[in-house]
């Protein structure tokens, strides 16, 4: 099943409707292999989402601190909003903005250097 972190942060956001219900409960049971208690309760859907969003940054690259935002091309990027591909971009044409980010290869630290 494919990751769609805009519906997750929707869903992280409050700005739940019932797309937003229906992805984040199939989500949570395809990653975790159960079901959220109260499939109704909108906190259990924001629940859900930020669970799966936390197992999601476990396997990035890349984690910007939670303060610092980042705005690259015209957008605003936060860690739930931040790919790793987006971040090796940023990097590139902002190597010394590598002191923003918390968890980086340690490739991206010499690039800076």
């Amino acid at each position: 099943m494919q990751v769609n972190e805009q519906i997750l942060t929707r869903a992280y956001n409050s700005d739940i409707d019932s797309g937003v219900r229906s992805y984040v409960l199939s989500y949570y049971e395809f990653l975790f292999n159960k079901t959220v208690s109260d499939q109704q309760c909108s906190n259990c859907i924001h629940d859900a989402a930020v669970e799966i969003l936390v197992k999601i940054m476990d396997k990035r690259k890349y984690i910007i601190f939670a303060h610092i935002p980042i705005f690259y091309k015209g957008k605003w990027y936060t860690q739930p909003t931040l790919t790793d591909e987006i971040a090796e971009e940023y990097l590139k044409e902002n190597p010394k903005d590598i002191i923003k980010f918390k968890k980086y290869p340690k490739q991206a630290q010499k690039k800076a250097v």
